[in-house]
C-alpha cells in the first residue's frame, strides 16, 4: 500500500484522530517550555549546527574511525556504493545465514530488498532501514 492511499484510510481511522487532537496542543507548549528553560536557545541551536555541519563536512574520516572501532571491538563493516550494492550484501548475508523470509520494519531510510533466494535483490520498499529476519535454517 503506498503512503497516499495509507494516509487516506488513517484519515479515516477515529481512534487515531482523536489521539492526534489529544497531542495536537501538548507539542508547542511543551516546546516552548522546554525553550524557556535553557539559558540561550539560540546559542544553543547554532552550536548544534555548527557540530552537525562539522560532522557532516569531514563525514568519510568519522565513518573511518567509527570502522576503526567497530573492527577492534570484532565488527564486520561493509561499505557500499549504491542501495544495488546495499541490496546484494545483505542478501548475501541472509542467504549465508539461511534466512529464508526478510520482512522490512518502518524507518525513514528507503533502501533495500525482499528475498527468497540468493539472486532476487529486487523490490525497494519505500520505508525501510531496519530489517526483521526470521531464519529458518536448512535442515
Amino acid at each position: 500500500m503506498h503512503f497516499k492511499e495509507r494516509a487516506r484510510e488513517k484519515l479515516g481511522d477515529e481512534r487515531l484522530q482523536r489521539n492526534l487532537q489529544k497531542i495536537k496542543g501538548k507539542f508547542v507548549g511543551k516546546r516552548r517550555s522546554a525553550i524557556t528553560e535553557l539559558d540561550d536557545f539560540e546559542g544553543t541551536r547554532d552550536a548544534a549546527r555548527t557540530i552537525r555541519q562539522r560532522a557532516l563536512d569531514d563525514l568519510d574520516v568519522w565513518l573511518e574511525l567509527f570502522e576503526a572501532n567497530a573492527r577492534a571491538r570484532g565488527a564486520t563493516v561493509l561499505w557500499a556504493q549504491d542501495p544495488a550494492e546495499i541490496n546484494r550484501l545483505v542478501v548475501e548475508i541472509a542467504f549465508r545465514h539461511g534466512v529464508r523470509k526478510i520482512v522490512k520494519s518502518r524507518s525513514s531510510r528507503p533502501t533495500w530488498a525482499s528475498t527468497s533466494s540468493r539472486s532476487t535483490a529486487t523490490s525497494r520498499p519505500r520505508t525501510s532501514w531496519a530489517r526483521r529476519c526470521t531464519s529458518r535454517r536448512r535442515r
